[in-house]
């Protein structure tokens, strides 16, 4: 007796096909956006606890160094010819941040040190943050948003060793440090290969007045703090006034990164809360570039 045929299998029809392809983007498209928000968050929650952590390493600093805290640049020319050379806050705190991570100098593995023979020597130069160091899991290079690019004026600067995304306030006084020429009377001005070298201050923590509202260490687009002072003494972006808003941090005039963890990618106005700020009593929180100008400068 013959086998009966098996009916036909049900199966899609084209009408069904695109009906369910379309509710899967209508699907993504009513997710996407809120899962982006959730890494962003996510993003600012990490950076925050680096910073806390810088804000650990000072305190560490500060116990191994009769209370000083790092300067913004320490300047200074090697013996024998050896041509100029700088230590940033960050080489200072790298140690604290970074922990046995070994770096090789002239042959000599260092181990806790990070950039000891100071920027400017040639055989130095490409140890002074290893990959090991940069591409590795610390809080020094940690914040998950830093694109690593800068515009340096108009010129595009692309993931410099000297930069880990964060600026040191290079004005502890604050609004106390200017002189009558409008020139910042905090940073001792040295002359390094015919070039003035803002060297910093070594200030104990306990000279930073109003630690509470003070900013110590903010999310910059380069690792030297941008606030031009133009001639005459009046600070470009001050709080309150008239001057234009940049469309982007320079990292010459205004490095404050107001982009880093915006709703928007770029372009987040003066007060939208768009990036983190460590103040110097050790907390951290998420502030516009309208106040992290403020705890910077009290101006």
């Amino acid at each position: 007796m013959p086998r009966p045929l098996s009916a036909p299998r049900p199966g899609f029809t084209l009408v069904e096909l695109l009906v369910v392809l379309g509710v899967i983007a209508v699907l993504l498209a009513v997710l996407l956006p809120a899962l982006q928000a959730a890494r962003r968050q996510a993003d600012r929650l990490k950076c925050m606890s680096n910073l806390r952590q810088h804000g650990a390493s000072v305190a560490l600093y500060a116990s191994d160094n009769r209370g000083f805290w790092p300067p913004q640049n320490h300047a200074w020319t090697a013996a024998g010819g050896g041509g100029a050379r700088s230590r940033r806050w960050h080489d200072y705190l790298g140690r604290y941040l970074v922990g046995g991570v070994g770096v090789r100098v002239g042959g000599v593995t260092r181990t806790g040190e990070v950039n000891a023979e100071g920027t400017g020597d040639p055989s130095r130069e490409p140890q002074i943050w290893s990959d090991e160091i940069r591409r590795g899991n610390n809080a020094l290079w940690g914040c998950p948003s830093w694109r690593r690019a800068t515009f340096f004026g108009p010129f595009l600067m692309l993931d410099g060793a000297l930069n880990p995304g964060y600026a040191w306030n290079r004005f502890p006084f604050a609004p106390r440090d200017l002189r009558a020429a409008g020139m910042v009377d905090v940073n001792k001005q040295t002359v390094v290969g015919g070039q003035p070298i803002a060297a910093g201050l070594y200030a104990k923590g306990t000279q930073y007045a109003r630690p509470s509202e003070r900013g110590l260490i903010v999310e910059s687009v380069t690792g030297v703090l941008g606030l031009a002072m133009p001639a005459g003494g009046a600070w470009r972006y001050r709080p309150e006034g008239a001057t234009a808003f940049p469309i982007r941090p320079d990292g010459v005039t205004f490095s404050i990164d107001f982009d880093r963890h915006g709703k928007r990618p770029s372009a987040n106005g003066p007060d939208a809360q768009s990036l983190n700020l460590l103040f110097c009593d050790g907390h951290v929180a998420a502030v516009s570039a309208r106040q992290a100008w403020f705890a910077l400068r009290f101006r």
